[in-house]
């Protein structure tokens, strides 16, 4: 999931892999790694760049379906699998309601 996280944030900012590369001080080698799947940050690098991104870094994981962590932030209480999996699901359809790109 990292990877398509990764990439989506990159796109939604309007940045290449050269200018995200470059930000960072990273090879665009290296960053095309990790859109891949074929090279993993370390836990420092997903940090920056989920500062970077304004983003948790459960979203870039793939650990929260939600960028800044603040819905699931409300319930510390852990839900079913199954009421997760639907909760996850009506977020995302929130989103696609509500934050679809003019």
């Amino acid at each position: 999931m990292f990877p398509q996280r990764l990439r989506q944030c990159r796109k939604q900012k309007g940045m290449s892999l050269k200018e995200l590369a470059a930000q960072f001080g990273l090879s665009h080698s290296t960053l095309s790694k990790y859109e891949t799947g074929s090279r993993h940050p370390d836990p420092d690098t997903i940090i920056m760049l989920a500062k970077y991104f304004n983003v948790s870094t459960d979203y870039l994981l793939g650990l929260s379906p939600i960028p800044d962590g603040g819905l699931l932030a409300v319930n510390s209480d852990p839900l079913p699998p199954d009421a997760q999996r639907e909760l996850d699901s009506y977020v995302e359809y929130l989103k696609e309601k509500y934050c679809k790109k003019s």
